[in-house]
């Protein structure tokens, strides 16, 4: 027996699962979650609490396959969400197949950000400048298939703080950005930072 229980938990948003049951004459309740509540698109930013997985199923008769839907699963695009469901094909040994999302749309990188940073001793003081670098990148929804951002320094010598697509979340960004150290020197080539960028 499969059972849907689409206000199920899964740590702590409430997904929705599948349950494999067994049936006996006993009283017993021998069921088992089959965990498809956790099962993720990859380069997608999911909304998946509250998805209602399990709320309609069906079988096929010819494979012993089922698909188990989430008709509340949304994703994130820029500023907007989409609840377009999804849908998860689970085989006949009750394993997670494939992930149906026939309505999924892609949403496209809005744009590649590089920020060039003058390191040199000409300025100070350096936590302002990384203050100013934290308020900018707290402005940006970073996030994959959306904005990436990396950071160059530039003084005597170019440094790559970090590259496009190192880091997946405005978060990890800003963490990031709070441990770039001044470079210094004594000249600032400017035109050398650019070129590099």
């Amino acid at each position: 027996l499969v059972v849907g229980a689409p206000f199920d938990q899964n740590g702590a948003q409430k997904t929705g699962d599948i349950y494999r049951c067994s049936i006996t004459n006993d009283t017993t309740n021998d069921c088992t979650k089959l965990g498809i509540g956790r099962v993720t698109l990859s380069n997608v930013s999911e909304r998946k609490d509250n998805m209602r997985l399990g709320m309609s199923l069906v079988t096929n008769p010819k494979d012993n396959s089922f698909v188990a839907c989430s008709p509340l699963w949304s994703h994130e695009c820029g500023s907007s969400y989409y609840t377009t469901g999804m849908c998860s094909r689970v085989n006949a040994n009750f394993r997670f197949s494939r992930i149906v999302a026939p309505a999924l749309q892609r949403c496209p990188t809005f744009m590649d950000i590089v920020i060039v940073l003058d390191g040199s001793n000409s300025i100070y003081p350096w936590s302002e400048v990384q203050g100013f670098l934290i308020s900018i990148l707290q402005k940006f929804y970073i996030a994959p298939g959306q904005i990436q951002v990396g950071v160059l320094q530039y003084g005597e010598e170019v440094v790559h703080e970090f590259h496009l697509n190192d880091f997946r979340s405005v978060n990890e960004v800003v963490e990031a950005a709070k441990r770039i150290e001044q470079r210094g020197g004594t000249e600032t080539r400017t035109a050398l930072g650019i070129e590099k960028a």
